[in-house]
């Protein structure tokens, strides 16, 4: 089951919000990530913890970091060795000019940033479990959903906690 549209692309990065891009592939113009989100992948089967997401046909791939000095420059990196040595911690996806950008954290001492913006094209993606089942943007928004609609039940606190995941999850559908 593939997931088309750069729309819908882009909304898997803001779906898997705190996932940790923890290796990758890159092969024939595709790009294999592995994301582990224990709290969504556990709720299809509490022994997982992780996704892959194909990106097929992947073009224009560009990381700009942060620099934790503000007097330097941002710098870009085109090669995925580099962009994928550090884990990046993904916030969201965000679609700029055609392009899908993806903001992402990174906590990791050994760089001089604090994270930066991956950004790319990809004509479709495909994302898969543990046990290799696909699952269509849909699936994924109903998989997010329930986890946020869960979590907020559990931690009903009145103030900027609350309003900031209403405020994000209705902004990335």
């Amino acid at each position: 089951m593939k997931i088309e549209g750069v729309e819908n692309i882009c909304r898997i990065f803001s779906i898997f919000h705190d996932g940790e891009i923890e290796d990758y592939q890159f092969n024939n113009g595709n790009l294999q990530l592995e994301i582990t989100i224990p709290f969504l992948a556990k709720k299809i089967n509490p022994q997982f913890t992780k996704f892959n997401v194909t990106l097929n046909n992947i073009k224009n791939i560009l990381y700009t970091n942060w620099p934790d000095d503000p007097k330097l420059e941002s710098q870009k990196f085109t090669d995925t060795n580099i962009i994928f040595s550090q884990k990046l911690i993904i916030l969201e996806g965000v679609l700029k000019n055609d392009l899908i950008q993806v903001v992402c954290n990174q906590t990791s001492s050994d760089y001089e940033s604090s994270g930066g913006y991956l950004y790319f094209t990809a004509e479709t993606a495909i994302v898969t479990d543990e046990a290799n089942k696909k699952y269509s943007i849909e699936e994924l928004d109903a998989l997010c959903e329930s986890y946020w609609n869960e979590w907020s039940k559990k931690n009903r606190k009145p103030g900027i906690v609350s309003k900031f995941i209403n405020l994000f999850w209705k902004k990335s559908r």
